[in-house]
């Protein structure tokens, strides 16, 4: 009986202790749970809590970042750490980067391929991949991160482009960009648009273009060629700019450049190079639609319901020699409220105060009819090299732009005056 009951008590007593072990360790986990915040700001608990639970891994990585602590203190921490939490990348990416400072490169390196394999969409890990090769002086490993990195998360943007686009400038003959472009991932096109409004150097950015071009060919997107026009337009290259355009057009769209492009409006608005483009303007609308009476199978179709402000949002770049040309188009009005009425106008493009010509204004309500204007181009004047048309609200009070009604156009062009 004594025997017996002696038994049961030592059990009792085991599984008393087994079960405040477990409430003990719980306890120290949500305290420890609970540290994280006070971890991340003072370093000086890490020390604390590995007391308590010597393999819990955040506190095992907080600490091993301690600067206190010898090269060697720290790569202990460091393993100590991957042994905790094989799952984390943090730790086996410091141990890698320590080996190879330490000159073993191949076990470094075997660690660091190893990780992209186990976390191939660690958005993080691959930003630290690629800056840590670039810190390396080795630009042909750290694209492929970044580029990964974009892939995985678009909205990175502008952060991993300014890496890449230092890349580019600073090892433009590394075979790297060429596979990069060839495959054209889906974050290049905004990229490039990056580039080209940021790039210093037009070369930087004329380099990329055309090796796109030749490496890409049909995959290449129309805000890739629009980004390149803009810039060489804003760089005043107004002949490379024009080629660029006509080069990127498809070859059945040619037959509709020469003076103006498209101004029988059979194509949609191109809003980019030197084709029509439109800037967004409350109250208004500007589109091509069918309509009576037009030539073809479309007319453009203004529309004003009481802007604002002045409209001058239609317009289109011009690359016009020197001499005398003519302009011509059909119009017609319809119900248009206005006190100046609305005109064409040619100005030079680097001159736009400077007006070469303007079209009579469109008032009141009118059946289809032509209009002409005759305008010269100067010669030997730098800032006439490129013209805009443009469609404009003639005047200069706020009652003048509050126009309301519809302006119909069709059948424009712009030829040469030959003389003789």
């Amino acid at each position: 009986m004594i025997r017996s009951f002696g038994a049961r008590g030592a059990a009792t007593v085991a599984v008393g202790m087994v079960t405040l072990y477990f409430l003990w360790r719980a306890v120290v986990t949500g305290l420890v749970e609970g540290d994280l915040p006070a971890l991340a700001n003072d370093p000086s608990r890490a020390t604390d809590v590995l007391r308590w639970d010597g393999g819990y891994a955040p506190a095992l990585r907080q600490r091993a970042a301690a600067p206190s602590l010898t090269p060697a203190q720290s790569l202990e921490l460091w393993r100590r750490a991957i042994v905790a939490d094989p799952t984390d990348w943090l730790a086996p990416f410091v141990v890698a980067t320590r080996l190879l400072d330490e000159g073993q490169r191949e076990r470094g390196q075997q660690i660091l391929s190893r990780l992209v394999v186990l976390s191939p969409g660690d958005v993080r890990l691959r930003l630290q991949l690629g800056d840590f090769y670039l810190r390396e002086k080795q630009p042909q490993d750290a694209l492929p991160q970044f580029s990964a990195a974009l892939t995985l998360r678009p909205v990175l943007g502008q952060k991993v482009y300014e890496r890449l686009l230092a890349i580019m400038v600073t090892y433009p003959d590394l075979a790297g960009i060429d596979a990069l472009i060839r495959e054209g991932p889906p974050w290049w096109s905004s990229f490039f648009q990056y580039a080209a409004q940021v790039t210093p150097q037009l070369a930087v950015v004329r380099r990329l273009y055309l090796r796109r071009r030749e490496l890409a060919g049909g995959a290449m997107t129309r805000p890739e060629h629009f980004a390149m026009i803009a810039r060489l337009k804003r760089e005043r290259q107004w002949e490379e700019a024009y080629l660029t355009w006509l080069n990127a057009l498809p070859t059945a769209q040619w037959r509709f450049a020469g003076g103006l492009y498209n101004g029988g409006f059979e194509l949609p608005l191109s809003r980019g190079g030197f084709g029509w483009q439109v800037l967004p303007l409350r109250n208004t609308a500007v589109n091509t639609q069918r309509t009576y009476g037009m030539t073809g199978t479309q007319a453009l179709h203004v529309v004003f319901r009481h802007p604002l402000k002045r409209f001058h949002h239609l317009y289109q770049p011009l690359l016009l020699a020197p001499g005398l040309y003519h302009l011509r188009g059909k119009v017609r009005v319809d119900n248009l409220q206005t006190n100046q009425g609305v005109r064409w106008e040619i100005h030079c493009a680097d001159s736009p105060y400077r007006r070469l010509a303007a079209s009579a204004a469109f008032r009141g309500s009118a059946k289809w009819q032509y209009f002409a204007v005759v305008f010269t181009v100067p010669g030997n004047d730098p800032t006439c090299v490129s013209q805009r048309l443009q469609l404009v609200v003639a005047g200069q009070t706020k009652d003048d732009f509050r126009v309301r009604g519809d302006l119909w156009f069709d059948d424009m062009q712009i030829k040469r005056v030959v003389s003789g």
